[in-house]
């Protein structure tokens, strides 16, 4: 009687994972407030109650994640180059570099890095994308203890980034 009873809560334990995992995987379009891009993301996130200011998208989840987005002119530095120079700014204000990466997002070059000690409690994932019109901070907020859940989520989310296309400008 023991194992039977034991099966059955395995069974009840693996369905409710399950349906956890289900309801994460969900996807619902979120747009930037100037329209300039969309990304499909959990249902978990909804729009934040206290956006940073100057942000076009500002997304949060209950279980403390989030993702800011704040879009500014064109650089003249590579997005390489400038993930290396905020990623300076960061580290002298007392932060912690744990890894970057170049890799491009949207088919447009993007430089990122994951930073510890910024927010109590929480890593960071800055993820800078140069494209022809604007260039896009983005950063991803997650609770210390769970990059492979964030990283889930990010690797989930950024294939499905779509940008509106930078008009051309009349001479």
């Amino acid at each position: 009687m023991p194992t039977r009873q034991f099966a059955i809560w395995t069974k009840l334990i693996a369905l409710c994972f399950l349906l956890s995992a289900a309801s994460w995987a969900q996807d619902v379009l979120f747009h930037a407030e100037d329209q300039s891009f969309s990304v499909n993301l959990p249902s978990h996130f909804q729009p934040s109650n206290s956006p940073p200011n100057g942000t076009v998208l500002a997304l949060e989840t209950q279980g403390g994640f989030s993702l800011f987005c704040s879009k500014g002119e064109p650089v003249e530095l590579d997005a390489g180059q400038f993930a290396e120079r905020m990623k300076r700014n960061l580290y002298d204000g007392g932060a912690q570099i744990l890894g970057k990466a170049q890799k491009p997002l949207a088919g447009q070059p993007a430089a990122s890095f994951l930073v510890g000690g910024v927010v109590k409690g929480k890593e960071s994932l800055f993820i800078f994308n140069q494209r022809p019109d604007a260039v896009y901070t983005f950063v991803f907020n997650y609770p210390v203890g769970q990059r492979q859940k964030a990283s889930g989520i990010w690797n989930q989310a950024s294939p499905t980034f779509k940008f509106r296309q930078a008009k051309a400008k009349k001479s």
